[in-house]
């Protein structure tokens, strides 16, 4: 047991003295492409806490080469190597641990003139946990696999202001075009259609780009929704 697990482990299953009067948002560190895994994977483990804690079966691996930690293999009593207190038989990570996300926005895409609505990660590496902060909940989320830590000063997990979650989970839709000033375009529309263009100017919050093209030799321009060129 590392000095950061004792630390947090002191006192175990008397979690009134840790519990926060209300299910707090904490954020996650994470090993880069795990966020997705980790949160789901937290709550699977949530789900097997619970499961041994009430002594039913469960597999002994259960989520992807994570491994229930000693609490769940004899939940009154301890050992040599874990000197703490036991948790008692019926306690309920699930009522402790109640939700895990990746902060994610929509973003519309334009490619080629066609629009699309994808997901992107708004904090690539992070996972936000909703939870009562005891020695138990740390203890499950830290030692999840992709895990590498809370956000907060050494070991302890600063909870979210109402405002800081707000601010990571309620991203505006915005949008993102695969087209730059001085690159070509197909009009595909009206009486320039099939006329090839470049590209001047790209307005992303009125969705529109001008271009200029030449005819009888004569520089001239035009203003289009984006869905109506395509990039050449």
């Amino acid at each position: 047991m590392t000095e950061e697990e004792r630390s947090m482990g002191e006192g175990l299953g008397s979690t009134d003295i840790y519990q926060e009067e209300k299910a707090m948002w904490y954020i996650v560190h994470t090993y880069s492409g795990y966020e997705d895994k980790v949160a789901k994977n937290i709550m699977l483990a949530v789900e097997n806490y619970d499961k041994r804690s009430m002594n039913e079966s469960a597999p002994e691996a259960p989520v992807d080469g994570y491994v229930i930690n000693h609490l769940n293999r004899n939940l009154m009593k301890t050992t040599d190597a874990n000197p703490i207190n036991p948790v008692p038989i019926g306690w309920k990570m699930s009522e402790h641990i109640l939700d895990a996300v990746v902060p994610e926005e929509e973003v519309v895409e334009i490619k080629n003139g066609v629009e699309k609505i994808v997901k992107h990660k708004t904090y690539p590496g992070y996972v936000l946990v909703r939870m009562f902060k005891t020695p138990e909940t740390w203890y499950l989320v830290r030692n999840t696999r992709g895990v590498t830590g809370f956000v907060g000063p050494g070991s302890e997990p600063i909870p979210l202001t109402d405002e800081e979650f707000l601010k990571m989970t309620q991203g505006q839709q915005g949008s993102k075009v695969d087209l730059a000033p001085g690159d070509r375009v197909r009009i595909k529309t009206g009486s320039l259609e099939n006329q090839i263009a470049l590209v001047e100017e790209i307005n992303e919050e009125e969705r529109t780009v001008k271009v200029s093209y030449e005819l009888f030799n004569q520089k001239n321009y035009e203003t289009y929704r984006l869905s109506e060129v395509q990039k050449f």
